[in-house]
């Protein structure tokens, strides 16, 4: 994890996970860096502490399961988490989703490939805010010849709400990518929380599902043809409630955690890395 407990590589990974959270998940404000004058929230990390049990129950798995030692661990391994934000660029801002050929040069997004190597399987787990972003990532680190191995995103927001100005207006100042992510990826998981309705009469007692209605929930239809959509849940679970979205029990049988951690696993038994 990098905040606080970084990993210290000499060398890039050959695993490289990457959680990203959502509005005031690692920003002191509701929308990243748009302020708003009613409610400038403390960060809540939510995503951080999923992907922080995440990442400890993995080394955990990883050392009981196959033996391999924590210094090995390290060597191999790398969890980031970072904010939609941080994966935001403004020389992408208005790419086109089926152009695999732009070149990005913002900083932050140089840094992030400095922790991809040739051989790096990337890893991209986004909530909210993030995973919309997260998705739109995936697409721009195949446009540098960067494959994305999994992709999942939990209940993502980011696609605008018609039926509320005001955040249509926050959208198109805030750090979010205007146009609906075509993610490249080997696998996709997408795990939707409640969908508030208010043509039907459907609402919610929880605020933050109302944030989400007010962000606008993408409600994933099909997978593209550069992405494998393996599983494509509509839950009915609070839009803040992460770890249950990332312990939803899909259509495949299992989580995205657990596809997640069997996929990592896998690619453990086929590098060499398991003592003989």
């Amino acid at each position: 994890m990098n905040e606080p407990d970084r990993l210290s590589v000499n060398h890039t990974p050959l695993i490289y996970v990457i959680f990203i959270g959502g509005a005031a998940d690692k920003e002191s404000f509701l929308w990243g860096n748009v302020k708003l004058p009613f409610d400038q929230r403390r960060p809540h990390y939510m995503t951080y502490h999923l992907a922080r049990r995440f990442h400890f129950r993995l080394r955990k798995y990883l050392q009981t399961a196959y033996a391999i030692s924590p210094s090995m661990i390290n060597q191999y391994y790398r969890c980031d988490y970072l904010s939609y934000s941080e994966v935001f660029y403004r020389d992408a801002r208005r790419y086109e989703p089926d152009n695999l050929s732009m070149r990005i040069e913002a900083p932050a997004f140089q840094r992030l490939l400095q922790n991809i190597g040739s051989q790096t399987q990337v890893f991209i787990v986004g909530h909210s805010l993030g995973a919309w972003n997260g998705a739109h990532l995936s697409h721009l680190l195949a446009a540098h010849g960067i494959s994305c191995r999994y992709l999942i995103t939990l209940d993502p927001v980011g696609y605008g709400n018609h039926d509320f100005p005001l955040a249509g207006h926050l959208i198109r100042l805030a750090k979010i990518y205007p146009l609906v992510p075509v993610p490249v990826c080997a696998n996709w998981i997408n795990i939707r929380g409640f969908h508030i309705r208010l043509r039907h009469h459907c609402y919610s007692r929880t605020w933050r599902n109302w944030v989400s209605w007010a962000g606008g929930q993408w409600l994933v239809k099909d997978a593209q043809s550069q992405s494998q959509l393996l599983a494509n849940e509509a839950t009915s679970l609070p839009h803040h409630w992460v770890e249950e979205m990332f312990n939803y029990p899909t259509q495949l049988g299992y989580s995205a955690n657990t596809a997640l951690q069997q996929e990592i696993a896998g690619i453990v038994r086929q590098s060499g890395l398991i003592p003989a």
